[in-house]
């Protein structure tokens, strides 16, 4: 006898196993541990009945065999049970068989693919005292039923590897030599193995283990007297499908080396009759591996295989190249090259390039390989003065063997791109002159021409600076795409650009999506846990007149959003502008939250500002109630005041002006609209700053206006005339009321423009609005309510001068930011460091690194959200008071060369009165030793 000893801490069951070691007899039983005070049948998995299978998987027309402990009296339920179904039922009597199991034969049938469950029910004499066990044990255990007919086999025949810019050949045989329909993929092992993407599996996925829905009731648990507790119980029934998916993961490739990526796809084929079929492919310029993959049906049947290839070049060339360049930017083209066929002993590369490049020095180089298998040359290159996109082409040779590599790299300016516009009358027989500003570089300018009857309509400017806006909080997003919804309407947007602005406004739907919270609110930032209240309200509102149009919004996303603010509503959260705004916005969607409404009718109208009061005038004329509408109406006006810095709406006396356009336009208050719509245009058509609050506020009041008045731009009078660009050619325009035209050339040169005589009209406005991006920012160090100080630091804490960095040396960059004005607070503001393109950041973020210690006695990691993107680092933060703040990114020094430094740029995104700015400056990366 062995007596063993142990503690039990927890109301558990525990499972006594006992083997003898060698001969592999092995015996075990179930005992359960309950609580002082409690009673042994207080476990509620007592009446558990264990049952095993003979096999793990079955064929039809097998006999699966359950096997349980034998009652030898009684009565046993056995059934079978399929999703919701209840196949078949059947009662055993145990005392039939002596062994101590009992034997449950199941016939499987074809139906019963791809898996069923087979229940156990023990019921038990219930005068029965020969043991403890409950009246009634339950069992229940998955069957998995594969057919063979099912499964359809693939064999992929192809070489061993692949070469480079060769065309190859994929061979596929079905194994039961019969037709049958299949796809077929070529993807970078590399890219896959990424996201450990493993091939699609049909047959998976079409005869995945179906779950059990069927309930099961008795009311043996309740039965007086019976022996045993509540045995009632709710099964979960898994496999193990996810421990089985990693299994197959743990021989990843994780050598894989970066190179451009490889994604071919072509089908669906069909095999001829005996399941054979060829498909050609071309490898483009790419070395590692790639993998093969085929899926296929036939008949119900499903199938799939994969096989990795390696593709490698007798050469291999592996240049160095920055991610994205400057205009002006010089720099080192380091090229590894590897010798990967022995006949290889010389071997002659060049180099060609297409673009703003220009090659500095010899383009063509020789190497020996006769006793070395690896080398490195090096080029020199230089970026003109003009963005675009460039081609870097490496083409080497040895004899009869030819490899090459290509690589598209962006040239990119390192400024921000500056918007200006003028405006001249046009008189009947006259002619003025214009000339076509080339503020940018080539590459970068943009212009239009609108000549219109009316002044003050043109809003070209105010348009673009929205959608290239650098930043996407969720006001931004929504400032950028709200006006569009309206812009068609306005009439002179041709078929292409109208076809623009809706893929932008389904791009903003689809980007909101990152904002969405679980409640149904929207965070400021993509990633924030926060609510944005106003965010919140103007997304929603988008997403309500967009659904209006006719634009596919996710029901997912609209119910969420719709209900999450009605929630909102229903709790009366928020400050005044909030609440106001929110129910105008619900109003919009048809909810009517009139008890909210009510309450602040009541209550807090005369704290209200005029643009809160016409919203709320609104929601009350959109909910039917026209009387407390007008009674709101006659307490109001139309002026409207500027705000204090900062507030939490973004607001403005312009973008309260839009509001109250908004609401008249709404109500079909039309002189009022007319009167508020004529102060809108005018401020838009101004070069004066505004928010990105109040220009997409403005935009779409405006547009909203325009289509509701059905606004006839011409008014019945034709302007006709004549444009003469710098080149000679001549533009005649002959249109009702507006005519636009955009200028991709004459920059820097006048172009003419003259209204004839049959005109009716006295004149007409001529605009001319233009924006580029230039070589450097030329501005001067500025600093208006906001400090900012940039030091970089190396590995040990040392300052040290960027201006000459080692190729591969790491370093720290600093940005030490503080409020200088009066106010307690500066809310909104954005940090801005565009890098040279020979340095890259260490995102730190990825690898979860920790900052030195030496750092410890700054103030860091204080933002609200960081963007990291290839060029630059933007961190997004308010500050309290005039504490300093701290903002601190890693770089390395990669590819040597003279670069640019671009300003740091730090500033309120709605304000344009706290700024600071440095300038920029040039930086060496020296060569490695």
């Amino acid at each position: 006898m062995i007596i063993s000893a142990f503690v039990l801490r927890n109301k558990e069951n525990i499972l006594i196993e006992v083997s003898d070691g060698g001969n592999g007899h092995v015996s075990s039983s179930f005992f359960s541990a309950y609580r002082y005070g409690s009673v042994p049948g207080g476990d509620l998995n007592e009446g558990n009945l264990a049952l095993k299978s003979d096999k793990e998987k079955y064929a039809p027309y097998e006999t699966a065999k359950i096997k349980l402990p034998n009652p030898k009296a009684g009565r046993v339920l056995v059934t079978i049970e399929q999703g919701r179904d209840m196949m078949d039922w059947f009662w055993i009597d145990p005392s039939k068989q002596s062994s101590e199991e009992l034997v449950v034969d199941i016939p499987i049938k074809k139906d019963m693919v791809p898996n069923i469950y087979v229940t156990v029910s023990v019921i038990q004499q219930h005068d029965q005292t020969q043991n403890d066990r409950p009246i009634r044990m339950f069992g229940i255990i998955p069957l998995m039923i594969e057919d063979p007919d099912t499964k359809l086999e693939y064999n992929i025949r192809m070489a061993q590897d692949l070469t480079p810019n060769e065309d190859f050949e994929v061979e596929i045989n079905t194994a039961n030599g019969k037709k049958s329909q299949f796809t077929i993929a070529v993807v970078d092992e590399g890219l896959l193995s990424l996201t450990q993407f493993r091939t699609p599996n049909p047959w998976a996925s079409f005869y995945k283990k179906i779950g059990l829905q069927v309930e099961t009731y008795d009311v043996f648990s309740h039965v007086i007297s019976a022996n045993k507790n509540d045995v009632f119980q709710t099964f979960s029934i898994g496999g193990g499908i996810e421990m089985d998916y990693r299994e197959s993961q743990t021989d990843l490739n994780d050598d894989t080396k970066r190179f451009k990526p490889v994604s071919m796809f072509k089908g669906p084929f069909m095999t001829d009759a005996k399941g054979k079929a060829t498909v050609k492919f071309h490898m483009p310029n790419y070395n590692g591996a790639v993998r093969v993959m085929v899926v296929g049906t036939q008949n119900g049947s499903y199938g799939h295989a994969d096989k990795t290839v390696p593709v490698k070049s007798d050469i291999i060339m592996q240049p160095t190249i920055p991610r994205i360049l400057k205009p002006g930017d010089e720099f080192i083209l380091p090229v590894a090259l590897f010798k990967v066929n022995p006949l290889v002993k010389t071997a002659k590369f060049d180099l060609k390039i297409t673009g703003p490049l220009e090659i500095i020095g010899d383009a063509s180089k020789t190497v020996d390989f006769s006793n070395q298998e690896d080398s490195q040359i090096k080029f020199k290159v230089k970026v003109k003065e003009v963005v675009g996109q460039a081609k870097i082409r490496l083409e080497g040779s040895s004899g009869n063997i030819k490899v090459e590599n290509e690589t598209d790299i962006a040239i990119t300016p390192a400024a921000s791109r500056v918007y200006d516009k003028t405006t001249q009358d046009v008189g009947i027989g006259k002619n003025i002159d214009m000339k076509v500003s080339s503020i940018g570089l080539e590459g970068t300018n943009n212009a239009t021409l609108d000549i219109n009857i009316f002044p003050n309509m043109d809003f070209e400017h105010r348009l673009k600076w929205l959608i290239r806006y650098p930043y996407g909080c969720i006001e931004q997003t929504v400032s950028s795409v709200f006006p569009q919804l309206y812009l068609k309407k306005m009439g002179y947007y041709d078929e292409e650009e109208s076809s623009e602005i809706d893929e932008n406004i389904n791009e903003g739907i689809t980007r909101l999506q990152q904002f969405l919270l679980s409640d149904g609110s929207f965070s400021y930032w993509p990633g924030n846990s926060k609510a944005s209240e106003w965010g919140t309200n103007y997304a929603c509102h988008y997403l309500i007149e967009a659904e209006n149009l006719g634009y596919s919004v996710p029901d997912y996303l609209y119910e969420s959003a719709i209900n999450g603010l009605n929630r909102q509503s229903s709790r009366r959260s928020g400050k005044l502008a909030t609440r106001v705004n929110r129910v105008f916005i619900l109003s919009l969607a048809k909810k009517r939250p009139i008890s909210e409404m009510n309450l602040l009718m009541e209550n807090e109208l005369s704290k209200m500002n005029n643009a809160e009061k016409w919203m709320l005038a609104a929601a009350y004329h959109l909910s039917g109630v026209e009387n407390v509408k007008d009674k709101i109406i006659d307490g109001a006006s139309t002026e409207t005041k500027e705000y204090e810095p900062f507030s939490y709406n973004f607001g403005s006396k312009y973008r309260d002006d839009a509001i109250i356009l908004y609401c008249a336009t709404l109500m079909d208050d039309m002189e009022t609209a007319e009167l508020m719509a004529k102060q809108v245009a005018k401020a838009l058509s101004s070069t004066e700053y505004l928010s990105t609050q109040s220009a997409g506020y403005m935009l779409l009041a405006l547009g909203n206006y325009f289509d509701k008045a059905n606004i006839d731009f011409g008014g019945g009078k034709v302007i006709s005339g004549e444009i003469k660009l710098a080149d000679g050619s001549t533009v005649e325009f002959n249109e009702n009321g507006r005519f636009r035209m955009p200028i991709n050339n004459n920059f820097n040169k006048n172009i003419s423009i003259s209204l004839n005589d049959d005109s009716n009209v006295d004149k007409v406005y001529a605009t001319l609005s233009w924006n580029g991006v230039p070589l450097k920012d030329e501005a001067p160090s500025v600093e208006k309510n906001l400090s900012l100080d940039v030091e970089y630091y190396d590995d040990e804490g040392r300052i040290i001068n960027p201006e000459t960095t080692k190729q591969g040396q790491t370093f720290y960059a600093r940005f030490s930011v503080k409020n200088t004005s009066p106010a307690s607070r500066a809310s909104e503001i954005a940090l801005v460091q565009i890098l040279p393109s020979g340095w890259q950041i260490d995102n730190t973020r990825l690898k979860e690194s920790v900052a030195p210690s030496w750092m410890n006695q700054w103030n860091i990691n204080k933002e609200d959200y960081v963007d990291i993107r290839d060029d630059r680092a933007m961190w997004f933060f308010d500050v309290e008071g005039n504490i300093e703040y701290d903002f601190v990114v890693k770089l390395n020094a990669v590819s040597a060369g003279e670069y640019q430094l671009p300003a740091t740029l730090v500033e309120a995104m709605y304000n344009p009165d706290y700024k600071a700015k440095n300038t920029s400056r040039k930086v060496y990366v020296e060569e490695m030793d």
